[in-house]
C-alpha cells in the first residue's frame, strides 16, 4: 500500500515527465503549422500542481467516458463527478454522452438515447469546448480524490446524499410506474462476462437461484402476489434452472428499456455490474446488492457469495415496501 506521501511524489514525478514530453510535441507541431494537443492527463497535470501549491485551485470538473465504456460505466462516473463537485464547491460541467460502447443503433442514436434516459445534464452547466481549465474526472479519478483529502469510500457516502437530486433528473421526463403486483427483477450478468473470462464479476446459476428461493420464502409467508422477472443476454436455455412458476424472461431485451424495468422493480436482485448499480442508486425498491460488487449503500440487503443474506432486515424492508405513505 503507498502512502500518501510516495502516491504523490511518484504522481508528480511521471506527471512531470509526460507534462515535459508533451509540451516538447506540441512545440514541433505549432512550429510546423499543426494544432496543438494536450491530453486529459496532461490537463490534469497542469491544474493539480497549480492547486496543489495554491497558485490556482481546481474550480471545475467534467466527465468524457473512457474508451469502451457502456452505459452503466459512463453513467456512474458522470453520478460520482457530479457528486465529488458538490461535495468540494466545484462546478460540474455537463459534456453530454457521445461515444457508448455496445451499441445496437447507430453511435449518435444510441448516445442520445441513454442522455435522455439520465437527464444527468438537468440544471447543470454545459461545456462550451474549452478543457483547459477543466478536469476530466473520468480519467483521473485515483488521483484527484487524495488532492482533496478524500478516498473512494467518502464517495459512496457522498452518493447516497445525491441520490434524490439523480433521481429527480431521470423522472423529469417519466412517471414513476406503480405495479400491480410485487415485481421482483433479477438482474444476471452474462454476455461479455464469463465465468473463465471474468471470473470476479459472474454470479453462478445455482447462487442466483438460492437467492430467488429465500425471497419466495418470505414473500410466501406474507402471502404475497408476485411476479419474478429474469433480465439477462445468451441463449436462452442456459437460465432453465430459474424456470420456476411466476417467473418470466426477458433474455436480450433492449438495454434502455431493460434498465427502466429493474429501476421500477418493487426487489431488484443486482449483479456485479455497473449497469445494475445505477439502476440500484435510482430505484426505490429494494436492493439485493452482491457483497463482493460495487458498494452497497446502508440501507441495501447484502448478499454473501454464497447467496445468502439477512432475512429479518430483508422482512423488515419488505414491511415497510407495504406500509401506506403518510398523509402530508
Amino acid at each position: 500500500m503507498l502512502t500518501a506521501r510516495t502516491f504523490l511524489l511518484r504522481f508528480l514525478a511521471t506527471g512531470s515527465f509526460e507534462f515535459a514530453k508533451s509540451c516538447a510535441k506540441n512545440c514541433i507541431k505549432t512550429a510546423i503549422g499543426r494544432p496543438s494537443f494536450f491530453s486529459f492527463q496532461n490537463v490534469f497535470f497542469k491544474l493539480y500542481v497549480l492547486h496543489l501549491f495554491k497558485i490556482r485551485p481546481i474550480r471545475k470538473i467534467t466527465c468524457i467516458g473512457l474508451p469502451g465504456e457502456g452505459a452503466g460505466s459512463q453513467t456512474l462516473m458522470i453520478m460520482r463527478a457530479i457528486t465529488f463537485a458538490q461535495m468540494n464547491g466545484l462546478t460540474y460541467v455537463h459534456h453530454p454522452f457521445t461515444n457508448i460502447a455496445h451499441a445496437d443503433r447507430p453511435v449518435e442514436e444510441w448516445a442520445n438515447a441513454w442522455e435522455t434516459q439520465f437527464n444527468l445534464g438537468m440544471g447543470e452547466v454545459f461545456t462550451d469546448g474549452d478543457s483547459n481549465q477543466v478536469v476530466n474526472f473520468a480519467y483521473n479519478l485515483r488521483e484527484i480524490l487524495p488532492l482533496f483529502g478524500l478516498e473512494r469510500g467518502d464517495l459512496t457516502l457522498g452518493l447516497s446524499k445525491t441520490l434524490p437530486e439523480f433521481r429527480k433528473k431521470y423522472y423529469c421526463n417519466k412517471v414513476a410506474r406503480k405495479n400491480d403486483v410485487l415485481k421482483i427483477c433479477v438482474h444476471v450478468r452474462r454476455g461479455d462476462v464469463t465465468f473463465h473470462g471474468m471470473p470476479g464479476m459472474w454470479t453462478a446459476t445455482s447462487v442466483i437461484r438460492l437467492i430467488i428461493a429465500d425471497i419466495r420464502r418470505v414473500l410466501d409467508t406474507h402471502r404475497a402476489d408476485y411476479q419474478i422477472c429474469i433480465f439477462s443476454q445468451g441463449n436462452p436455455g442456459d437460465f432453465a434452472a430459474l424456470n420456476t412458476d411466476r417467473t418470466k424472461f426477458f433474455i436480450n431485451s433492449d438495454p434502455i428499456w431493460t434498465m427502466r424495468e429493474l429501476i421500477e422493480a418493487d426487489i431488484f436482485v443486482m449483479a456485479k455490474s455497473s449497469f445494475s448499480y445505477v439502476a440500484a442508486l435510482i430505484s426505490d425498491g429494494i436492493k439485493l446488492a452482491p457483497s463482493d460488487g460495487f458498494p452497497p449503500l446502508s440501507n441495501w440487503v447484502v448478499v454473501d457469495p454464497s447467496g445468502r443474506f439477512d432475512s429479518a432486515f430483508f422482512e423488515q424492508q419488505l414491511l415497510n415496501l407495504a406500509a401506506p405513505s403518510p398523509v402530508s
